[in-house]
């Protein structure tokens, strides 16, 4: 019924292509002895908008870039993206520090990069594949890194970081390389790099002078403040509160995965821990055969996405089933099934960045305020679930910064764990870790943070441990990775508190909870 639209769409996919004269027309008697053309094909994407209307059909013709070869086609792949923890700790300094966050989509972005020294051919695109000669349909000789070629991102993020680094002279963060700074007479913008999605934060006049030479060197366009990025809406206040939720990306796995169950949501304002109780792979062949048939891996994968956006309060759950993608059971999938079941009637939850830098009101941290004060309001809990039925105990951390969220995790302990102190001491290792790196990552966006950061753990053993250097009977086996918290401690790094069980708020990412303490940890990550 879209046919229309969707040549329309290829139509302008050429065109941008040609623009960005990415290939040479050659014939296919031109090749080498012995050398096919790659592959290629079409990918269709209906693009929407923040409230779910459509924005646009997109067609994109990409190389398979399945059947290159590594060192002949091609020597080096990796390129990096901003991580879900940048992105939210961009957000909380926005809104503490009143930026405003503007939006950038570089069009055919791959495109806008030279090929590295190789020879790439590539199959015409269908539809568009008329010039010929007595050897064939002409074949395509490569001069930019088109989509789908294996080092097309790569190429993509060196073009783009030395112009922001070379000609713009911005910093680029060390933490996270997808992240760049410049200040200039009080002056300061902060950009994010999401391949083709640039996000970017900025205080002052320095923004319009960014966005001519941005839009000047690369055929891109300016979207406005920003308001959705990777399936997440943003929601940017007159008080400079910054607002995350995924109501629409909740809404379409529903409507993908379990069309007939949407409107059940009886019951499901939370995750029922029974389901995920006595959990395994499947029983027999049978059981196998007919859920392999279901789209357990797929419905996995669109969890651990909204988990790691914005939606902390299913990370457990997620880590549990993420455990039998291989060989899921009919309860695995139907645990997976409740968990989509209460995503959507949920899903107006929202991470809320208020701009607030006050200590949690539960007095944990009286004796500490000037330190979260000065800190951006920053705070970090960790907590473990020693004793529990899996060989490993689960731990979870979480930490917060004016008012919000910006890092969580629910993940196995690989630590074999003889006492609940041990458990709670490496789990708050793991922490740290993460601690060091939000401290690294906030230093390059020109935010430090001044002194030791407060650190909630619910073991007092634990915290004793970490403050007395000398290896007792109880100690001496530890293992020197975990003692990373000792170290953070002795060189006054984090300031660790003895916080109760009920106001543990990484407590939430450790064990499956009753409806009455899930719904009192959940209110601490969303609103």
């Amino acid at each position: 019924p879209d046919s229309e639209r969707w040549w329309e769409s290829m139509h302008k996919e050429i065109t941008d292509l040609l623009r960005h004269d990415t290939w040479d027309l050659v014939s296919r008697s031109t090749l080498p002895k012995g050398r096919k053309p790659t592959k290629s094909r079409w990918v269709y994407t209906i693009k929407y908008t923040k409230d779910g209307t459509i924005e646009r059909w997109k067609s994109r013709f990409v190389v398979c870039g399945y059947s290159q070869v590594q060192g002949f086609d091609y020597d080096r792949a990796f390129s990096a993206t901003l991580r879900s923890t940048t992105f939210r700790t961009l957000l909380a300094m926005c809104a503490g520090n009143k930026l405003k966050v503007e939006h950038f989509d570089v069009t055919n972005a791959f495109t806008q990069a030279d090929i590295d020294d190789v020879d790439i051919w590539v199959e015409p695109p269908k539809g568009f594949d008329k010039l010929a000669d007595e050897h064939g349909t002409f074949v395509l000789k490569l001069k930019k890194a088109l989509y789908g070629t294996k080092q097309a991102s790569r190429l993509w993020q060196a073009t783009l970081t030395e112009f922001l680094v070379k000609e713009l002279k911005f910093v680029q963060s060390k933490s996270d390389p997808c992240l760049y700074r410049l200040e200039k007479d009080g002056d300061i913008l902060l950009v994010g790099v999401y391949v083709d999605d640039i996000i970017c934060a900025h205080k002052g006049k320095l923004f319009k002078w960014f966005k001519n030479k941005f839009l000047k060197r690369f055929r891109a366009k300016h979207l406005g403040p920003l308001e959705w990025f990777l399936g997440v809406a943003i929601d940017q206040h007159a008080d400079y509160s910054i607002s995350m939720h995924q109501t629409k990306y909740i809404e379409n796995m529903v409507q993908k995965y379990i069309p007939h169950h949407k409107h059940n949501c009886i019951e499901r304002s939370f995750p029922d821990p029974k389901m995920f109780e006595d959990l395994s792979r499947a029983s027999d062949d049978e059981e196998r055969a007919r859920v392999s048939k279901l789209q357990y891996m797929s419905i996995i994968g669109a969890l651990l996405h909204a988990s790691g956006m914005c939606r902390p309060d299913i990370a457990v759950y997620v880590s549990i089933l993420a455990k039998f993608t291989s060989d899921p059971s009919q309860k695995c999938y139907d645990a997976a099934v409740m968990l989509l079941l209460y995503l959507n009637c949920t899903k107006d939850k929202k991470i809320v960045f208020t701009g607030s830098k006050k200590p949690p009101a539960d007095g944990s941290f009286d004796d500490l305020e000037e330190v979260i004060t000065k800190n951006h309001g920053f705070v970090a809990y960790s907590d473990s679930s020693w004793g529990n039925k899996y060989p490993y105990p689960m731990f979870g951390y979480c930490m917060f910064m004016y008012g919000g969220v910006i890092s969580y995790a629910s993940k196995q302990l690989k630590v074999v764990a003889f006492s609940s102190c041990e458990a709670e001491y490496a789990a708050a290792a793991y922490a740290c870790k993460e601690i060091e790196f939000i401290r690294h990552l906030c230093s390059d966006m020109g935010f430090p943070f001044d002194g030791p950061l407060a650190f909630g753990v619910d073991n007092t053993a634990a915290i004793d441990v970490a403050y007395n250097m000398g290896v007792s009977g109880r100690t001496k086996h530890f293992n020197m990775a975990i003692h990373y918290f000792r170290d953070c401690v002795q060189l006054l790094s984090i300031i660790p508190r003895h916080v109760l069980t009920k106001f543990q708020r990484a407590d939430i990412f450790t064990k499956q909870l009753d409806k009455t303490n899930y719904t009192e940890q959940r209110k601490y990550f969303l609103v």
